[in-house]
C-alpha cells in the first residue's frame, strides 16, 4: 500500500455479503474538498447508505503556504470541529 493507510479493503471484507464498499481513487481530502466533488463521486447511483470520513484531514494544522504547522507556528486547523 506504498506506506499510506487504506481502509477500503479491510471495509470490504467486513461487509462482504450485506454491501458493497466503492471510493473514489483519489485521496478525498478534507471536508471543503469533499463538499466540492461530492457530486462527481456519488454520480446518478442510488445509494442505501453514504458515509464520509474527512476527520483526520479536518485536524490538521497548515500555515498559509499549505504546509503542516503547529498552532503555535501560526498554523490554522483545516476544519474547526463544528464544520
Amino acid at each position: 500500500m506504498g506506506g499510506r493507510v487504506t481502509f477500503t479493503l479491510p471495509g470490504r471484507a467486513a461487509f462482504d455479503g450485506l454491501a458493497n464498499v466503492h471510493r473514489p481513487l483519489q485521496n478525498c481530502g478534507d471536508t471543503a474538498r469533499g463538499l466540492a466533488m461530492r457530486k462527481l463521486w456519488l454520480g446518478e447511483g442510488r445509494w442505501d447508505v453514504i458515509h464520509f470520513n474527512f476527520g483526520l484531514h479536518d485536524l490538521k494544522y497548515l500555515n498559509e503556504k499549505g504546509g503542516y504547522a503547529a498552532p503555535e507556528e501560526g498554523g490554522k486547523r483545516v476544519a474547526p470541529p463544528e464544520v
